[in-house]
């Protein structure tokens, strides 16, 4: 009776781990979609932020200046407008390309993560 006809007991374990091979690349392959789905939610909302900040203090910059230029009586007081509003312009300048640099340096981070390791896999 054991001669023709297959043991069920030790085809079982190994038609489930075929099948759990078989369905490891579409899992992980679901997996990187969704974490990229995440990532790229996450990184419109920041540069959303980042945006209305920068717009923001554009317009300070500009309602500064407007408002120094209003009350300046000679060409002094217009030079120091034009001085102290262009300082703090390079100065947002200054910041905004740190904020780019990290926001660059975030994005390569998080996508360097979605990757999987070789060493793990």
């Amino acid at each position: 009776m054991s001669d023709g006809m297959p043991r069920i007991e030790t085809e079982r374990p190994l038609a489930t781990a075929a099948m759990h091979e078989m369905t490891q690349p579409g899992r992980h392959m679901m997996e990187f979609a969704f974490d990229l789905q995440k990532a790229c939610l996450d990184e419109m909302t920041v540069a959303g932020d980042e945006a209305m900040e920068r717009l923001r203090r554009d317009m300070e910059i500009g309602a500064e200046f407007v408002a120094r230029m209003a009350c300046a009586h000679s060409v002094q007081e217009i030079a120091t407008a034009f001085r102290d509003c262009g300082g703090h312009r390079a100065e947002a300048l200054r910041r905004d390309s740190e904020q780019m640099l990290r926001h660059g340096q975030r994005i390569c981070e998080r996508a360097s993560k979605l990757w999987p390791d070789p060493v793990r896999s």
